[in-house]
């Protein structure tokens, strides 16, 4: 084979591999967001066994306080988290009871950002599946008419969810955690739905579009010092406007 033969062979794979990335891609990720959303469904099978273990309350852990919570299980330790922390931070008080005793198990994890980050990631000590601030404060609380303070911090109940099929228990953390941008045709890139279980049980892609807005103000700016973490809506679907009484999804 001559040279120009060879290199006409390379041309010849390079345009194939160019051909069939975009489809080997989109395989890729449909097979990670496949694997999320069992783990999702799966994680919130362990957050209804929680709430049948202790008398119909969802998981509450942490104390009012900035940076003076123990937070140890599954063989891991956090030694500094503040109250809100308990979004991330879920998965090592609940490792021993209810996630055969590793925080550090894949399954915890996001597979589609594995390596890349998510904003505050830092495996395993924090998750990227996020437990909603909404869970561990009164609903007065994420209202802008009702909210007073840290006095209104605490754990919430199962029977207190008035849309079990539209408020999110465990929400996939994305990157940027903005909704996504459209592109230079128009079109939103759907691709970046929120993949969400629900207090029903159900696990599935949320598009951006379908999702309601929650309290402004997340945990509070003016409430840093007692254990606050988040000063607006932001990540997405933790702030649920009325708490555990609201709807994520319209």
């Amino acid at each position: 084979m001559t040279l120009i033969e060879v290199l006409v062979c390379l041309a010849v794979v390079g345009v194939l591999l160019a051909l069939l990335s975009g489809p080997l891609a989109a395989v890729r990720e449909g097979a990670k967001r496949t694997r999320s959303l069992q783990s999702l469904a799966s994680i919130a099978r362990g957050f209804h066994a929680y709430t049948q273990d202790f008398a119909g309350s969802w998981p509450y852990f942490t104390h009012v306080g900035f940076g003076d919570n123990v937070i140890a299980g599954g063989g891991l330790r956090v030694e500094v988290a503040s109250f809100f922390d308990a979004f991330q931070t879920w998965h090592i008080a609940l490792a021993d009871g209810y996630f055969s005793g590793n925080a550090s198990s894949e399954a915890l994890f996001p597979p589609r950002y594995a390596g890349e980050g998510t904003g505050v990631e830092m495996r395993p000590w924090f998750t990227s599946y996020h437990y909603p601030c909404a869970f561990i404060a009164h609903p007065d609380f994420w209202n802008p008419y009702r909210r007073t303070g840290p006095g209104q911090w605490g754990g919430t109940r199962a029977d207190q969810v008035a849309f079990p099929g539209s408020k999110a228990l465990v929400v996939e953390g994305v990157r940027g955690e903005g909704a996504p941008r459209s592109s230079r045709g128009g079109r939103r890139d759907l691709a970046r739905a929120r993949l969400v279980a629900t207090c029903d049980g159900g696990a599935r892609p949320l598009p951006w579009e379908s999702l309601q807005g929650g309290y402004e103000r997340g945990d509070g700016f003016i409430f840093k010092d007692s254990g606050a973490v988040h000063y607006a809506d932001s990540p997405a679907l933790l702030h649920t406007t009325d708490g555990v009484r609201g709807r994520d999804v319209r």
